[in-house]
């Protein structure tokens, strides 16, 4: 910029003339308007051509590419892109329930969907608030360097402390608890998508004080014909709560039966199309 008479209404034109000049010698020589940029950060990068520019020679003179041609390591990015280090495949939509002093196990998977593999030392954690601290114990779960663009599952254990509060009894009787997890980089910062997972702490129960809910919860709904075995299964799945209990055996039944629908029509479509080939013979040889 003019820097005799910032006043000069000339000067500022003659300064630029002179910067179209030069992003036009810059767009000669690098072939693209005003030189080559640098992804969404900005920045000149040099002449075209793999690794080229100053960005080459970044960190202590070694160039940013591997020898065959991939990228050396991860970059935990920022905006889109590190949001896109772990995206959400699947992750648990069912409230996880759990007794104090229990662990358990919930499955997610993930996907390093950009085409840098990820660096030694990335971990899965909890990002737990002081409630959450007084239920679980810590998670801090050692992550592979997985390759780019590609999928990957997380068996993640989480145990219930001893001393956790069941919901029923936490303050404003909590349905379930909110547990958040991310990836985080070798250096501490968060990557890719949040994870959340609804858990419902329930108070421990006696397997005699069990049987003899799930028998009371049978004799006092004899209309629905539960076996034992159904009722305590659904009994446990629902938290030892009676109403959920019967809504999610309800809820087995219909699955089972539309099923057993589907592959009774499916069986029946098949002799359907036998009888129409007009072969009748039970010889799988003729």
């Amino acid at each position: 910029m003019p820097s005799a008479n910032y006043e000069d209404p000339q000067a500022w034109k003659a300064w630029g003339e002179q910067m179209k000049e030069w992003g036009q010698r810059m767009s000669q020589q690098c072939g693209g308007p005003g030189g080559r940029r640098c992804g969404g950060r900005g920045g000149w990068s040099g002449p075209p051509g793999m690794g080229g520019g100053w960005r080459r020679w970044a960190g202590q003179g070694q160039p940013a590419w591997g020898a065959n041609g991939q990228h050396d390591g991860a970059w935990e990015g920022r905006g889109g892109h590190k949001v896109n280090r772990a995206r959400i495949v699947k992750s648990p939509s069912d409230t996880i329930i759990a007794s104090p002093s229990e662990t358990v196990h919930i499955q997610v998977e993930l996907r390093n969907h950009t085409h840098w593999p990820y660096k030694p030392g990335c971990q899965f954690v909890g990002l737990f608030n002081a409630t959450l601290k007084d239920v679980l114990e810590e998670v801090k779960m050692p992550v592979e360097q997985v390759p780019a663009m590609t999928n990957y599952t997380l068996s993640v254990p989480l145990k219930i402390k001893a001393n956790a509060t069941p919901c029923e009894l936490a303050e404003g009787a909590k349905e379930f608890y909110e547990a958040m997890f991310s990836l985080q980089g070798p250096k501490g910062f968060a990557f890719g998508e949040t994870v959340a997972v609804k858990l419902r702490v329930i108070p421990k129960l006696e397997d005699v004080e069990i049987y003899t809910r799930v028998m009371q919860l049978i004799e006092a709904h004899p209309e629905g014909h539960y076996a034992f075995e159904e009722a305590l299964a659904a009994f446990k799945e629902a938290g030892y709560d009676a109403k959920r209990t019967i809504t999610l055996i309800k809820a087995k039944r219909e699955q089972g039966a539309k099923k057993v629908a589907e592959e009774t029509q499916t069986l029946g479509g098949g002799k359907t199309d036998k009888k129409k080939s007009g072969d009748d013979s039970d010889d799988i040889y003729a």
